[in-house]
């Protein structure tokens, strides 16, 4: 009977490094990807669009998982306003915090956008009642420091530098904070499975990006 359950918990422990490694190595090719986008294709100035077919992407593979697995309309265990709720911020989060690298190199937008931990952690203080350790706090404060630190390097040797791309940021990281706070409730709160919250809170995020391509005419 030890022998089953060692080999189990091997198994999940190599499931969680594929999925890990696998998860690392596309978040890495994203990036570049986005870099070359933002960065190297001359007047590039569809930033809510990228936003509109990230949404659209993970809309349609969470509704195939969900049609694979004979769940497609089963009861929801959230509200459609709460995921009203998370849509609007994911919309904002992803279409601002993109369209801050047009003011910002790639490096140091990234960085800066990792700083969201610390008003997460902050909303999740006063509107969850959850706590955190003085190690916590303390590794949040030097991610924030070194974040600034980028900051103070970019200004001081891009001559196109505009402070704009942190306002920016600082938008991206308050509707990103909330956003996550409010996925969390309905996953623990309302036991909401993944793929539920996935697909009614990007579909919704979809038609909101959607209602801003008409409206300024990007499409």
């Amino acid at each position: 009977m030890k022998i089953f359950i060692e080999l189990f918990r091997e198994a999940r422990s190599l499931k969680f490094l594929v999925v890990s490694a696998t998860f690392i190595i596309l978040v890495s090719s994203s990036n570049v990807l986005e870099e070359i986008i933002f960065k190297r294709l001359p007047g590039f100035d569809f930033y809510w669009t990228v936003a509109f077919i990230e949404l659209l992407v993970f809309s349609v593979a969470s509704g195939f998982e969900r049609g694979c697995r004979g769940i497609a309309f089963a009861p929801l265990k959230a509200s459609l306003l709460q995921y009203a709720g998370v849509a609007i911020c994911l919309a904002v989060s992803q279409s601002i915090g993109k369209l801050a690298f047009k003011y910002l190199n790639y490096a140091t937008g990234t960085m800066v956008r990792s700083s969201k931990l610390v008003p997460t952690m902050l909303v999740n203080v006063v509107w969850l009642r959850r706590s955190y350790t003085s190690l916590d706090w303390m590794a949040a404060v030097l991610l924030v420091m070194s974040a600034i630190l980028m900051a103070v390097g970019e200004q001081a040797v891009e001559p196109a530098f505009n402070s704009l791309g942190f306002v920016l940021s600082a938008i991206y990281m308050a509707f990103n904070s909330l956003q996550g706070n409010l996925q969390d409730t309905i996953l623990r709160d309302s036991d909401a499975t993944v793929s539920e919250s996935m697909f009614y809170s990007n579909t919704m995020g979809v038609a909101v990006v959607f209602c801003v391509l008409l409206y300024t005419g990007e499409t």
